[in-house]
């Protein structure tokens, strides 16, 4: 049997992605999308950029700097950034396809498939963040489609914040939509699969609260 990938389909209809998925022997279309992913990550971080999301560092010094260098500076930024989208993408791709792999009985192109849906929500998300920032001036982590906004009610720790807004729908979805394909495409156990899926998602958690707590921009300024 045969599979084209379509992304919408993977989030909107589960149920027969994941059978036509499970049975296919033969894949069409999967590296054009995964270039236009690609593609798509590179621009929204892009955007980003341009928008003067995580500028701060540099805006700080237009009163020392002449306005050539600071374009420059801003430019390398964007750049930087765009760059940065690229490669978050393919370690989102392809190192979770690598764990999933090693652990389970599915072909890792199927599990390739698998994560171009899951960095779609991811994109989403992403786009999503940078409305609420430019529109709202709410940063990530006081989305109100995720737990941030809570955890600052109750005023607790930063850190514990930056942890509770990286639980947001999204995440919430992407572990919800990684399980119900791994879960109808091998044999492993329904536990085994929940606890690894669950695993993965909270080293993201983890490690995007703690580059958030340590602020990696200050690093290079």
């Amino acid at each position: 049997m045969s599979y084209r990938l379509k992304l919408w389909q993977g989030l909107f209809k589960r149920d027969v992605a994941s059978y036509q998925l499970h049975k296919a022997e033969i894949f069409y279309g999967v590296w054009a999308r995964v270039v236009l992913l690609l593609f798509c990550s590179a621009v929204i971080y892009g955007v980003s950029g341009l928008l003067g999301i995580g500028t701060e560092p540099i805006v700080k010094e237009i009163p020392n700097t002449g306005l050539d260098k600071i374009y420059i500076k801003l430019s390398l930024f964007t750049l930087g950034k765009m760059f940065a989208g690229i490669v978050i993408a393919l370690f989102l791709l392809f190192a979770p396809a690598l764990i999933y792999w090693s652990l389970t009985d599915i072909p890792y192109r199927k599990l390739v498939i698998i994560q171009t849906f899951v960095l779609m929500i991811f994109l989403l998300e992403r786009v999503v963040n940078i409305l609420l920032m430019y529109v709202f001036h709410l940063p990530w982590f006081s989305s109100p489609l995720s737990l941030g906004v809570v955890a600052q009610t109750l005023e607790l720790p930063t850190l514990v914040i930056y942890l509770a807004g990286g639980i947001s729908i999204f995440f919430v979805l992407s572990i919800k939509i990684t399980y119900d394909f791994l879960k109808q495409l091998t044999d492993t156990s329904r536990m085994k699969v929940l606890f690894m899926v669950v695993c993965w998602h909270v080293f993201l958690l983890l490690t995007q609260t703690i580059l958030a707590f340590v602020d990696v921009s200050t690093l290079f300024s």
